[in-house]
């Protein structure tokens, strides 16, 4: 029902007072969490790197599916902070450090 009342009004969301209501009570709220990335060697379980960053996940209980925690970040082969190198073999683990807040834009407009 939310999205085809943001259809309906969407055309004139500057002149429709209606709009900026429904906006306010149905804008979609993100849980944003610190994570910790730990990339290890699967032969000795070694640390090869980590690192931190910060993600938001729609509902609350996202965090307890590590698969979803690890999908909100672009794959390790593509990222330019991390050298190629050291990419052999291993497998990444994701450990939640503390939950930041509830917020309705990027976390990067609050700071």
């Amino acid at each position: 029902m939310k999205d085809k009342l943001i259809k309906y009004f969407g055309k004139n969301r500057q002149k429709n007072v209606l709009y900026a209501l429904l906006f306010v009570v149905f804008c979609r709220k993100y849980h944003w969490y610190e994570i910790k990335f730990i990339y290890r060697s699967k032969r000795t379980n070694n640390v090869i790197f980590h690192w931190y960053t910060q993600s938001g996940f729609t509902y609350n209980d996202a965090v307890l599916n590590k698969r979803e925690v690890k999908t909100t970040i672009s794959p390790l082969h593509k990222r330019n902070d991390i050298d190629r190198s050291l990419l052999k073999n291993g497998y990444l683990e994701a450990e939640i450090q503390c939950y930041l807040g509830r917020f309705n834009r990027p976390l990067k407009n609050y700071i």
